[in-house]
């Protein structure tokens, strides 16, 4: 439970964990979490917990006001535990009055904006892939990823802000500015290589990260 309610929000969070990428997700969430139970009550849907229907019954019962998913997606849907659909255009409606981030591929494109269409504060998402690197070494110590921290670490700036009550414009800003440092720091040490492209990729990223309106 949060140990100050002075400026608490309800905040829903999932935790998928079905491969490599959402394992890395799963692990900056922790951290994520960990800012979160400070000043806020919190709605953890951790792993197998991650399915539509209870995500569904927390958003029907709990006034949420900022939803937080993680995992992989499509331009319509977001995926959950054994990659059942947990939100897509059917369900979208339960999104009305929350702000949502959402860290997964290409759901920016249609999802966003079906969301806002029926009354949702605010949508942050990607349009195209979110892409992560990472070092094969380092897949049972996310934590301990030096190239896989350039991605999160900027990524998961845009959930922190919102949880701070920042507008989505605000959190979309910070974390422009969160991957133009990731970008200074690949290219100022011996991480950016040819081979693992890392500054393409943040740039990517960095492009295609959208606030819908």
């Amino acid at each position: 439970m949060p140990s100050n309610l002075g400026n608490s929000m309800r905040i829903l969070v999932t935790s998928p964990e079905t491969d490599n990428i959402t394992r890395y997700l799963r692990a900056w969430t922790k951290q994520l979490l960990e800012k979160a139970y400070h000043q806020h009550q919190v709605f953890h849907l951790d792993r197998e917990k991650v399915t539509r229907k209870h995500f569904c019954g927390i958003l029907r019962k709990k006034s949420i006001n900022v939803v937080c998913l993680n995992g992989h997606g499509a331009d319509d849907r977001i995926l959950g535990h054994r990659q059942e659909t947990l939100l897509d255009t059917q369900n979208i409606e339960l999104l009305s009055g929350t702000t949502a981030h959402v860290l997964a591929c290409n759901t920016a494109k249609t999802l966003g904006p079906s969301a806002m269409a029926i009354g949702t504060r605010g949508y942050i998402g990607y349009d195209e892939r979110f892409i992560m690197l990472s070092r094969p070494t380092k897949i049972s110590q996310p934590l301990q990823d030096d190239v896989a921290r350039l991605f999160l670490d900027a990524a998961f700036t845009a959930p922190k802000a919102l949880l701070d009550g920042k507008s989505c414009q605000e959190a979309v800003k910070l974390t422009q500015n969160a991957y133009r440092r990731s970008i200074q720091e690949a290219l100022n040490s011996d991480i950016q290589s040819d081979q693992d492209r890392c500054v393409g990729f943040l740039l990517w990223n960095l492009k295609h990260l959208k606030s819908c309106q």
